[in-house]
């Protein structure tokens, strides 16, 4: 992993979040913790175990900011390219053959790359979001058979803190790509096509930047998260393989 994300293993990024994971495993004798969960960490030991949550958040997350957060990091991806809104999209084609095939792509692209420059806005949240974690929550995403777990409680508890510290942001994002002024041009041309302009007008356009920008973020994270979970050791972090292998809560 390269780049300004990948350094952020070195430059101690997730070390903020290290006292409240350790707060959950001194949390772990006390007669309502898991039997099972006190006799994993006392066979690995607190310091692996909180090791080995922190190295697989820093692992997923620095991924998905990397992948989503460059040019083209949403808009060459299918699975998360940000589109025209659901509600306009069957008048797509309308659009196209009337000729304005162009400031469709225009538009798409300017969402995409408002969402592109505003991704790695999303790591202080997340900081905030793990420094609140508890013991049960650890042991759900550490033990859980769902192998997006840890990418399941981040956007449970954050999704709302983002969205609201992302808003600002992309707005900023938006008016540097010019996507309010590409949407303005484009329900200005469609005024002819039966319904579209209609529609289009009825579109929050911030809000749905935002909720794409968010959900673009968290299916890249989950991606991450499931191949962590999969393959620990193809990591090359022998700390994952152990903390995360399921052999190792057999030992």
């Amino acid at each position: 992993m390269g780049g300004r994300f990948g350094s952020l293993y070195y430059m101690g990024f997730f070390d903020s979040i290290v006292s409240s994971v350790q707060e959950a495993v001194d949390d772990v004798s006390d007669p309502g913790t898991s039997a099972e969960l006190q006799q994993v960490f006392e066979n690995l030991g607190a310091d692996k175990v909180i090791a080995g949550i922190k190295e697989a958040l820093a692992v997923a997350i620095s991924e998905a900011i990397e992948i989503t957060g460059k040019t083209d990091g949403f808009l060459a991806n299918e699975l998360i390219k940000i589109g025209m809104p659901a509600q306009v999209r069957p008048f797509t084609d309308s659009m196209r053959a009337a000729g304005f095939g162009g400031l469709v792509d225009e538009f798409e692209l300017s969402m995409n790359r408002a969402a592109e420059e505003s991704a790695p806005l999303a790591r202080d949240v997340f900081v905030t979001t793990i420094r609140n974690m508890t013991v049960e929550d650890a042991e759900k995403i550490w033990r859980g058979t769902d192998k997006q777990a840890a990418t399941s409680y981040l956007n449970r508890n954050c999704s709302e803190q983002l969205t609201t510290s992302f808003a600002p942001k992309v707005t900023e994002a938006m008016s540097r790509n010019q996507v309010t002024k590409v949407f303005c041009d484009l329900v200005d041309k469609v005024e002819g096509i039966p319904l579209v302009a209609g529609i289009l007008k009825g579109v929050d356009l911030e809000s749905y930047t935002v909720q794409q920008a968010l959900e673009g973020l968290f299916k890249v994270m989950g991606e991450q998260e499931a191949r962590i979970r999969e393959d620990p050791a193809g990591t090359s972090s022998q700390l994952l393989h152990s903390v995360f292998s399921r052999q190792a809560f057999k030992e």
